[in-house]
């Protein structure tokens, strides 16, 4: 009896170490530039913007692993469209930004190929925190900007990560992020560039 025990339990740490030897973890920095689709009603004084983060990921089985991100983007308006609507001078317009704090979740599947080239393809849900900056008339406050906003979202995404080194990798990847919203949602399409430290 003692010796199926011991035998057991040799076999467990025997698996355990195996399986704890191929976690990977890694964590970089990223940046690139997105486009949105907001409601209907500002839809059309929004475009595109930029977006800036950081990422760490654990590789818990061969090709496998999950992502926490952290991004953060801007979308600057359009004042010549709002100045056209208003009969006014872009000039005269300053703020009505929106920015967007984003805190995901994201599972990651790789196909790993030859050469250090990574195929990989995501999905995630996280949580996305809205506001808008106040639009100003020559200096004044033309209207108010609004409190910022938590909403609930998920994203899907592609990308390729290379391997520059063992231990350092550059990746690009591009995303479908919709965020849920009382009466419309928003979609955020970045296109990310960043790299990964693997330990």
């Amino acid at each position: 009896m003692r010796k199926r025990l011991l035998f057991g339990l040799t076999v467990a740490l025997l698996l355990a170490s195996t399986s704890f030897s191929q976690v990977k973890f890694g964590f970089g920095p990223h940046f690139g530039i997105g486009f949105s689709s907001m409601p209907k009603g500002i839809s059309d004084y929004y475009g595109m913007g930029f977006n800036f983060g950081a990422q760490g990921q654990v590789e818990l089985m061969k090709n496998i692993g999950i992502q926490l991100e952290f991004d953060y983007a801007t979308y600057s308006s359009d004042k010549s469209k709002i100045a056209a609507a208003n009969g006014i001078q872009s000039s005269d317009l300053s703020g009505w930004n929106i920015s967007v704090v984003g805190i995901n979740v994201e599972g990651v599947g790789k196909l790993p190929l030859s050469g250090g080239v990574t195929p990989y393809g995501m999905v995630g849900f996280g949580l996305n925190i809205s506001g808008a900056s106040d639009l100003k008339y020559k200096g004044n406050l033309a209207a108010a900007g609004g409190d910022s906003k938590t909403n609930f979202g998920i994203l899907f995404g592609v990308g390729t990560e290379y391997k520059v080194s063992k231990s350092i990798g550059v990746f690009a990847d591009f995303k479908f992020r919709l965020v849920f919203s009382e009466g419309s949602s928003t979609s955020l399409l970045p296109f990310t560039f960043g790299m990964n430290f693997w330990l």
